[in-house]
């Protein structure tokens, strides 16, 4: 099935194996080189360094530009000349390169990278070599911090928003108001567990806190209250997330909580964990898990002895006599799970990736409390080895189909995803995404791209934005024409 799209408008290691076939070359006067402009100028550490990520593309425009020209790349270590992609009309040329990570490239530090193109003149009028024409421009080498936290605790807040690479190797339990984001640019390693299981005390990752007693439970599912009164004793409702969560038992318990309205888990603000409701006189609901996110564009690795879980807890206990009878809480729902690569993702044996709801308090007989929902986990890759099992895929460009450089406007694309879901492509922040249906678990696509670097953005619903990243996987795609 093929949908249509039209679109709006440290060390260098050069990617041969990146280009679609050119179109015919237009000659132009070689000695007559400009080099006007560049995109992008800035680029970060660890970019396409794993040799499964995908390289980036730099565009330099200017005029004069022959077939012949080569680029040469210097700074920040770097050294590199190659052949250089022209485009037809002598005004834009392109490389597609990859930044290893550097340790010793600090965070924010910039590197300058010299772009040179260099081309040989016309030919003397006695038959002689002309000289060679050459023509400059920088771009910044950004630096990033590597990130390998120590066992304990750790706050969201203390995580940064881009490492170049991240390790976890040892136990860590998040706390925070807001969802887990472990974002890197080569490669992500978890081989410890990382936990955003609730505990009541405090909220985990952005889940919610569960219900005092006779009170809601907070979150966009909380259950809801189980009564209050000398002899009415009641049960809270369970957290709602994954579905909705199961109500109290006793007279006027409280309701489930409502299911997660959310698609693919975006937003990820609306698939934390809820708190359960508290039970009527006198026990809390239990608190929601949180939600964690692993992106790279690069290999994400779940290696021997990871874990991952965002478990909601239990609501607290209590009896059901008339007299001293309360009625147990509602447990909270678990949080949600993403784990996203644009290359390679491997699931090692063994690996737990757990979203399990709370259980309700024990109400000492008919007034227990509801159970809070299980959460949720979506999984997007280009390869993988190992499962989740039941888990969604989100969508994902397979590389071999899109080179990082084009020299044709109307391309053809594969995407990968899950049997019958509904994804919208957009080529430069198009304002209307076109819809695709994927039959099978890999469809191709036509894309139609604009000349220079085009952001090529397939979404998991069509509201989806760059304010949500978890709401659409995006590459960048260079037409020459």
């Amino acid at each position: 099935m093929a949908s249509t799209l039209a679109g709006a408008g440290c060390s260098l290691v050069y990617d041969d194996d990146v280009f679609a076939s050119a179109d015919a070359f237009v000659p132009v006067e070689p000695a007559l080189l400009v080099i006007e402009s560049v995109e992008p100028t800035q680029v970060s550490e660890g970019v396409g360094a794993n040799e499964f990520a995908r390289a980036t593309p730099i565009v330099v425009y200017g005029k004069g530009i022959t077939d012949g020209a080569r680029i040469r790349v210097v700074g920040a270590g770097v050294d590199l000349e190659t052949a250089a992609q022209v485009s037809s009309d002598g005004t834009m040329a392109a490389a597609a390169i990859r930044l290893p990570v550097d340790r010793e490239f600090a965070f924010g530090e910039t590197k300058e990278i010299s772009i040179t193109l260099s081309q040989p003149a016309a030919a003397t009028e006695d038959g002689g070599e002309g000289e060679t024409a050459e023509a400059s421009i920088e771009i910044d080498a950004i630096g990033l911090d590597e990130f390998r936290p120590a066992a304990g605790t750790l706050a969201v807040t203390d995580i940064a928003a881009l490492y170049s690479e991240i390790t976890i190797d040892a136990a860590i339990n998040l706390i925070g108001n807001v969802p887990a984001r472990f974002v890197a640019t080569s490669s992500i390693s978890v081989t410890s567990a990382v936990r955003a299981d609730a505990t009541g005390g405090e909220r985990v990752a952005g889940g919610f806190l569960g219900g005092g007693p006779a009170q809601n439970g907070l979150g966009p599912g909380g259950g809801g209250r189980g009564a209050q009164g000398f002899d009415n004793a009641a049960g809270g409702g369970g957290g709602g997330n994954l579905e909705q969560g199961t109500a109290g038992q006793g007279q006027s318990a409280g309701d489930g909580g409502d299911a997660s309205t959310a698609t693919l888990l975006f937003p990820l603000t609306g698939v934390v964990g809820s708190g359960g409701g508290g039970g009527g006189n006198g026990v809390n609901g239990g608190s929601g898990g949180g939600a964690i996110e692993f992106r790279s564009s690069g290999p994400v690795t779940l290696g021997t002895g990871g874990l991952i879980s965002a478990n909601g807890s239990a609501g607290g206990a209590s009896s059901c006599g008339i007299l001293a009878g309360t009625g147990g809480g509602g447990g909270g729902s678990a949080g949600a799970i993403l784990l996203r690569s644009e290359s390679s993702l491997t699931i090692a044996a063994g690996v737990s990736l757990s979203v399990a709801g709370g259980a309700g308090g024990d109400g000492g007989g008919n007034c227990g409390g509801g159970d809070g929902s299980d959460g949720q986990i979506r999984i997007d890759y280009e390869s993988i080895e190992g499962s989740a099992s039941g888990a969604p895929r989100g969508p994902t460009w397979i590389s071999e189909s899109l080179p990082t450089i084009v020299r044709a406007a109307e391309v053809s694309a594969t995407l990968g995803g899950a049997i019958g879901a509904t994804y919208f492509l957009s080529v430069n922040a198009a304002a209307n995404p076109t819809q695709v249906l994927m039959a099978s678990n890999a469809e191709d696509v036509s894309l139609t791209l604009e000349p220079g670097i085009n952001s090529v953005c397939a979404l998991v619903a069509s509201n989806g934005n760059l304010g949500a990243p978890e709401s659409l996987t995006c590459v960048s795609v260079a037409y020459l024409p």
